[in-house]
């Protein structure tokens, strides 16, 4: 189990400040949008359906594979994207929404029902608790609903 500290958490947010600064061009201007970002991109075909609402993309290079949760279905996905081959990865998944993974290649999880980041590890499928609380000027703090 690990709890993050206020000041890791600061560090987060301010590289996250960072990359989208980076957005802006060197005139402080955004770029220009592209009129339809989909040009020339292929056709737009449906590969899967019947989800209430997904979240959390995390594309996962050793599988080829794009993993993402439906938080009201309480399930976590997997689209293997060569052959369009959706796999159940979790379920339940106390209403799992963001998804990342880590540098060891775990899937971490905000669930909301627990109120904890989980981490699965996708090669055995045992899920533990992560990221639990918070250190906030020395006091334990429970999250309120962890998301992204």
């Amino acid at each position: 189990m690990y709890r993050l500290s206020v000041e890791k958490l600061v560090v987060v947010c301010v590289l996250a400040v960072g990359l989208m600064a980076c957005a802006v061009s060197s005139d402080d201007k955004m770029p220009k949008a592209i009129a339809n970002p989909l040009v020339n991109m292929g056709e737009i075909k449906s590969v899967a359906s019947g989800f209430i609402s997904t979240e959390g993309p995390v594309w996962h290079k050793a599988s080829n594979s794009l993993i993402f949760s439906d938080i009201p279905g309480n399930t976590i996905y997997s689209l293997e994207t060569k052959t369009n081959k959706l796999s159940t990865l979790r379920a339940p998944t106390d209403t799992a929404n963001g998804l990342a993974l880590d540098g060891e290649g775990y899937l971490l999880a905000a669930e909301q029902d627990t109120r904890i980041i989980s981490r699965m590890n996708l090669t055995t499928s045992e899920v533990e608790p992560y990221i639990t609380h918070v250190d906030i000027d020395g006091v334990s703090k429970a999250f309120n609903s962890p998301n992204d």
